[in-house]
């Protein structure tokens, strides 16, 4: 009997505990960092897709993964986020399913999408889309290799930079494609050092692109090195290492020029290999440093859930039930209040102009893709 009573009495106590500690959670919310809060769904489930702020305000949504492990399951569908009123409407169909793809905003408005994966493969071609007509058009040329997990970023001469990704076997690519906006044509320029996805590469000040981590192989042979091309020769020249390997990590450029590489993984054990370390680079001095502050959440899938804030700060939401944001002044990372219920992976993080951010979709731990949508209020 009196054994009974222990088990009830420990019984009771979990709980308890239980429920302080939810609520210490709250509690060690920074509210002066921020709350997120939910809006309405999007139109569709989304994950591994992208979401691009245009130049009136509005958010281009593409593509993703609609269903859990369905690479059959991808998506050509398109939405408009509509910060005024909060709703998602329709936009115009994409000529082929994509997800694991790239879309950047070109100097002209229009927005080209490169790349990514479908059932039929990993994917070559790319497409333009203009936002006037609401059509989509092909480009001349296709990439030199299949794509999926690959970087596409705009050049300060409107050139677009796509490099690396996965090709749909066990490697990753080489090869250095340029987007010409001027004969809209696709055509390969150069060769990586190092063959990579999963990495990050973000546009320096001066012009040149720092390429950083990503793997050789699915999931496998996991990088710490880094390159950076330079835009005005067409060169690449290898820089300084990471004190970590990481893939699948974020990359968001600060105000004073240095780029915050955030989390990732050492892939070894997958979701278990996660990393809440994060690494600052000086482009004056081409060194990388650890960051002592650590993130509150291990994060991993998360190269579009960073963004930079009006502030300076950089705010970070895949891959946890909670924002976080980094303070670029102490470099400290703080929690907001307020939950996206659950940690999804491949979600989109985008800075509006009135400098809320859009939270939108991602897949959980059971790769169950959603549609729903938050949004984030820095103050």
């Amino acid at each position: 009997m009196k054994g009974k009573y222990l088990i009830i009495i420990s019984a009771v106590l979990l709980i308890l505990i239980g429920y302080v500690w939810y609520h210490f959670q709250y509690f060690l919310q920074d509210k002066k960092y921020g709350s997120v809060s939910t809006i309405h769904t999007m139109l569709v489930k989304r994950s591994a897709h992208t979401a691009t702020l245009l130049n009136d305000g509005r958010i281009f949504l593409t593509g993703g993964i609609l269903k859990a492990e369905g690479i059959e399951e991808n998506n050509s569908s398109t939405e408009f986020y509509n910060p005024v009123h909060d709703t998602f409407y329709r936009g115009p169909e994409m000529n082929i399913k994509r997800a694991g793809h790239t879309a950047t905003l070109l100097s002209n408005g229009e927005v080209l999408i490169t790349g990514g994966f479908n059932n039929e493969g990993f994917l070559k071609s790319a497409e333009l889309v203009n936002l006037s007509s609401g059509k989509m058009e092909r480009v001349n040329g296709e990439l030199s290799e299949p794509r999926s997990a690959h970087t596409a970023n705009l050049l300060h001469d409107g050139r677009v930079v796509i490099l690396g990704g996965a090709n749909g076997g066990l490697k990753s690519n080489k090869y250095i494609d340029v987007y010409n906006p001027a004969t809209k044509s696709i055509s390969k320029i150069n060769s990586l050092l190092t063959a990579r996805t999963g990495h990050t590469a973000t546009l320096l000040n001066d012009g040149r692109l720092l390429i950083v981590g990503g793997s050789q192989n699915w999931r496998s042979d996991v990088l710490n090195t880094s390159e950076i091309f330079d835009p005005a020769t067409n060169t690449i020249y290898q820089t300084a290492k990471l004190h970590v390997i990481r893939n699948k990590h974020a990359a968001v450029k600060l105000r004073d020029g240095k780029v915050l590489i955030i989390a990732g993984s050492d892939e070894a054990e997958s979701i278990g290999g996660r990393y809440r370390t994060c690494e600052l680079f000086d482009p004056v001095t081409n060194t990388f440093r650890l960051v002592k502050n650590k993130l509150a959440d291990s994060r991993f899938k998360i190269s579009n859930a960073a963004d930079i804030l009006s502030n300076g700060n950089i705010i970070v939401a895949g891959d946890g039930k909670y924002a976080e944001v980094f303070d670029a002044q102490t470099q400290t990372f703080h929690t907001t209040s307020g939950s996206v219920q659950d940690a999804w992976m491949y979600s989109t993080v985008t800075t509006l102009k009135d400098d809320r951010v859009l939270i939108a979709g991602g897949y959980n731990g059971n790769m169950q893709p959603t549609n729903k949508a938050w949004v984030y209020k820095p103050k």
